[in-house]
């Protein structure tokens, strides 16, 4: 019997039903034993290299892989030649998501498990037909999404209706593949066209008479305005947070609004990638586990069940949540139509610290909300942005030299 220490984000009871069944199913001789130490934080790292051994087997979300694969920890995976090298072949999977598992020198580390993008725009039907608005479609872009937007607004009163809830507004910064700080000098790097884009965006949705929440702190974030109010026309939701009675009305999906200049969605750094550990002593036996959690035959199953595959196969893709009661008669394709985005250049483990350290997202998120609320240009929001970060780095250096 063959052992392998399995490492994941997963819970033990999503690793028992997803993970370890299926795949003692497959190899009846193979043990998977589960752990849950994330090498992103904590000292796990520090406590696995005091023993010379790491779990053999990690799927973790990608920052926590970007961590594994900048401390040199896991296994280039196409120095194995095996009869399963070609489910491992780079071609099948998405590009952007592939990226996430590649080293500097373009070396094939770990690969992507799922795409974790779940959030397409939802609609209430019951709102547009009494405004007799023709629904939105797939395939619209963020310009048509907001004309959508404002012939709502001009058919029924704002304090009736939010005519488009963006959710939470880093979804946008994921489509553009923007940061706060640069991956690897660290130095504030809020500019260009990019940006320029992510801004005006959240300027003109939130221009739209009624879009405005109440309370702030509701500004920017997923908020219950779509399921618990209903008052929501267009919503960008996770349909699998909540429960089904809550959504028991009449309601669809489209795709994911997209730039004018793109085709691609989102690419979250949730995405969840596995790797081999390089100390790993059962080569061979985790070489095949990876090649089945990642074949066609195992992905169409997850993929049926609402997991959406990393792979670029259609005939898979098109399967995606068949087994889910939530989705039945709903337009699921709006959950697989876009790829997704290629992502910006990985960060050196001390730049993603730094940003935590001196509250980069928070202090981002203030910033907007200062902009939607004043009606201020995107040039504004963008200066005084980079201003503010540049002033949160020289407090922390500061405060790191005392």
């Amino acid at each position: 019997m063959t052992k392998l220490v399995f490492n994941t984000s997963l819970t033990e009871e999503q690793f028992q039903t997803e993970i370890a069944q299926p795949v003692y199913t497959e190899f009846p001789s193979i043990r998977l034993e589960y752990r849950r130490e994330d090498p992103h934080f904590g000292e796990y790292i520090s406590n696995w290299s005091s023993v010379g051994e790491y779990p053999d087997i990690q799927l973790w979300p990608a920052f926590s892989t970007s961590t594994l694969i900048q401390n040199n920890l896991c296994r280039n995976l196409e120095e194995m030649s095996s009869t399963t090298s070609s489910t491992l072949d780079r071609s099948r999977f998405e590009s952007g998501l592939l990226d996430l598992g590649l080293g500097t020198e373009g070396e094939l580390f770990a690969l992507p498990y799922c795409d974790v993008m779940k959030f397409p725009m939802f609609y209430n039907k019951d709102i547009f037909d009494e405004a007799g608005v023709p629904y939105p479609r797939d395939g619209m872009t963020w310009a048509d999404m907001i004309e959508l937007a404002h012939l709502l607004a001009q058919r029924k009163p704002p304090s009736d209706i939010v005519t488009l809830d963006l959710g939470d507004w880093p979804l946008l910064r994921m489509q553009q593949g923007v940061t706060f700080l640069h991956p690897i000098t660290g130095v504030p790097t809020v500019a260009g066209d990019a940006w320029q884009s992510v801004v005006r965006i959240l300027r003109d949705v939130y221009s739209i008479p009624g879009n405005l929440p109440m309370e702030t702190k509701k500004l920017l974030r997923f908020n219950g305005v779509f399921v618990r109010e209903r008052r929501a026309a267009m919503a960008v939701i996770c349909a699998s947070c909540f429960e089904p009675e809550a959504l028991d009305f009449r309601w669809d999906v489209v795709s994911y609004p997209t730039p004018s200049d793109s085709s691609a969605g989102p690419n979250i750094p949730g995405n969840l990638m596995l790797s081999m550990s390089a100390s790993c002593r059962e080569r061979t036996a985790a070489h095949d586990v990876i090649a089945y959690l990642l074949s066609d035959e195992f992905q169409a199953v997850n993929c049926r069940n609402g997991t959406l595959t990393s792979l670029r196969a259609m005939e898979i893709r098109s399967q995606f949540g068949l087994e889910v009661p939530l989705y039945a008669n709903k337009n699921r394709q709006a959950f697989y139509l876009h790829i997704p985005a290629a992502p910006p250049l990985r960060s050196l483990d001390h730049v993603i610290k730094l940003e935590r350290d001196i509250g980069a997202f928070d202090l981002a998120r203030r910033v907007m909300a200062e902009m939607v609320i004043g009606r201020h240009d995107p040039e504004w929001v963008l200066a005084k942005l980079q201003w503010k970060l540049v002033e949160a780095l020289e407090a922390y250096s500061l405060k790191s030299v005392r």
